[in-house]
């Protein structure tokens, strides 16, 4: 990636994404920005520009928090009424390594979540006074998108 400093271009990171920025002024806000443009489709940056302020005569680290997105997407359906059907626009909720993940499941039942590491995980779909809980599985993948495919789940 491009990076510069105070919107002057100084370098390129190296190939673990770092560089070594010299002449900081110390104990100022020094202004760091990286082109995102430089990023490949399948990261993501939290932040293009970040002010830094050194003591005299060290350094610092300054992170832009790229991270490589991962999509998973798919279809919920349930048992409605002795059918299985769509779990058209129910609530969502995946707990993830202490946080929850909420999200709504779309038309057709069709779910979109993004970043999500591999594992097995306890989640719970819910509709009005529907509710069923189940174990959301993330497969380990290289791929960009993963597709779950049709997932069937059975409860209340």
């Amino acid at each position: 990636m491009r990076v510069k400093y105070d919107n002057e271009e100084i370098g390129q990171t190296n190939k673990r994404g770092e560089i070594l920025v010299p002449g900081l002024i110390s104990y100022y806000e020094n202004r760091l920005s990286v082109e995102p443009v430089d990023l490949p489709l399948d990261y993501n940056i939290l932040e293009t520009r970040r002010c830094v302020s050194v003591p005299y005569q060290g350094g610092g680290l300054v992170e832009f928090g790229v991270t490589r997105l991962q999509t998973f997407e798919g279809r919920f359906s349930w048992m409605e009424d002795g059918k299985k059907v769509p779990a058209e626009y129910a609530g969502l909720q995946i707990e993830v390594e202490g946080r929850t993940i909420e999200a709504i499941v779309g038309k057709d039942g069709e779910f979109y979540l993004e970043n999500i590491p591999s594992g097995r995980f306890p989640a719970r779909l819910f509709k009005g006074d529907k509710g069923c809980n189940f174990e959301l599985v993330i497969p380990k993948s290289d791929e960009t998108t993963v597709d779950l495919g049709d997932v069937y789940i059975e409860g209340e």
